[in-house]
């Protein structure tokens, strides 16, 4: 089957029959697909594609890696809405010629600003953002309560409990993929798992020659935003560890190395465009392959 909505429900239901159930990536089913899509030619394109040697499966998710995804999911959703509330507080208060600093310090001081008394804010656009006070405080609260539920089951688990022993990887990224990863061997290697978030380069190759470019973000975008946000801002432990002399980089540093580590090794840039490959998306990326042995 293709691996679409409710798909692993299925493939646990059918193989709870005795049937060997295997799941492939819609996109790589849809080459095999005929024009004027219909019922037939989808499943002639299945058993076609099914048949190729070099296809890749999905592993079937148990019921309770789904209930994980679905957590995350609808804490994501508390964060977009919580944001958009909070933009939509400064976009309003900033027509009278109140601001504040980014962040949530700067949000709570407009937050105060707006509950106190004064005649600068009129009283019918106070109770309006008022309500958009209460909804942010509402998403806020209910968004923490879920982070604190994905922490204490992350340090619960002896895996999650190893991925956070990668620097910078915390229980959200652990949780998120031992729950997105059902069985991590069906990657070759950590750099096979990096391909997958899609933080390796783009692969152009002809007449012999070979271009990388930027990363791909062909993979899972969930994954791929969370080490990168990681990347860009590391954890306290990391700030806390010296930085390299030679590099500057306080993730990776080991007391001065004398040469570069892997990790920063970026391919090399393409002539007609410039640097092609992020420091930050370099050390995703070697983040995203120790998450996996090689």
């Amino acid at each position: 089957m293709e691996a679409c909505g409710s798909a692993h429900h299925w493939a646990r239901v059918i193989g709870s029959y005795g049937h060997e159930v295997k799941l492939m990536p819609p996109a790589y089913v849809k080459p095999y697909v005929k024009r004027n899509k219909n019922d037939g030619r989808d499943a002639e394109g299945i058993c076609e594609a099914v048949g190729r040697p070099t296809m890749r499966f999905v592993p079937v998710k148990s019921v309770a890696q789904q209930a994980t995804l679905a957590v995350h999911g609808v804490r994501a959703l508390l964060v977009r809405q919580r944001t958009m509330a909070a933009n939509g507080l400064r976009a309003a208060l900033s027509e009278l010629g109140i601001v504040a600093a980014q962040g949530v310090e700067g949000l709570r001081a407009l937050m105060a600003r707006l509950e106190a008394p004064g005649e600068e804010i009129p009283e019918m656009m106070r109770g309006a953002l008022l309500a958009l006070v209460r909804q942010w405080q509402a998403l806020d609260a209910e968004e923490r309560v879920l982070e604190r539920q994905i922490t204490k089951a992350a340090r619960c688990d002896r895996e999650a409990r190893r991925l956070m022993e990668v620097p910078s990887v915390g229980p959200i990224i652990a949780s998120t993929v031992l729950a997105k990863v059902p069985d991590a061997k069906v990657f070759r290697s950590g750099r096979d798992f990096a391909a997958w978030v899609g933080l390796t380069g783009r692969d152009h190759g002809t007449g012999g020659k070979h271009r990388p470019g930027r990363i791909s973000k062909q993979g899972d975008r969930v994954l791929r935003a969370l080490l990168d946000q990681r990347s860009k801002f590391p954890s306290a432990g990391s700030r806390r560890r010296a930085a390299s002399p030679i590099h500057g980089c306080a993730i990776c540093s080991r007391g001065g190395p004398t040469r570069l580590p892997w990790w920063h090794s970026p391919p090399k840039p393409r002539a007609s465009s410039g640097p092609c490959w992020s420091k930050e998306n370099t050390i995703a990326t070697a983040r995203a392959r120790r998450l996996l042995p090689s």
